[in-house]
């Protein structure tokens, strides 16, 4: 009967080390994703004051490192398309995502 208590204590152990260690990866992929996106919009607002470029312009010619660090699809040329086909963000954060849309000049 101990030996059912000590080895249920340990699948309980290994429980919350194996979902902590997952949800830790999970947060550092987010944490790497928000900084790819912090470099897209450094990288936007860099190619519009020096050159005025549109931004599907500027979507088509985009480092491939910060594409990467994004997970952006290849095909992505707009900034709709891109706020809807990028794997990893939380659904109220793409809720919140268009708000900004008139921040950055981005108004239909």
């Amino acid at each position: 009967m101990r030996s059912f208590k000590t080895l249920g204590l340990l699948f309980i152990l290994g429980s919350g080390m194996l979902t902590s260690v997952m949800l830790t990866r999970f947060e550092q992929k987010r944490c790497r994703q928000a900084e790819g996106f912090l470099a897209l919009l450094r990288h936007v607002r860099l190619q519009i004051d020096c050159f005025s470029l549109p931004v599907p312009r500027i979507l088509e010619t985009l480092p491939p490192q910060i594409r990467t660090a994004c997970h952006i699809p290849p095909n992505v040329c707009d900034f709709d398309t891109l706020l809807t086909q990028t794997p990893l963000l939380l659904p109220e954060e793409v809720t919140e995502l268009p708000v900004l849309r008139p921040l950055v000049g981005m108004d239909k």
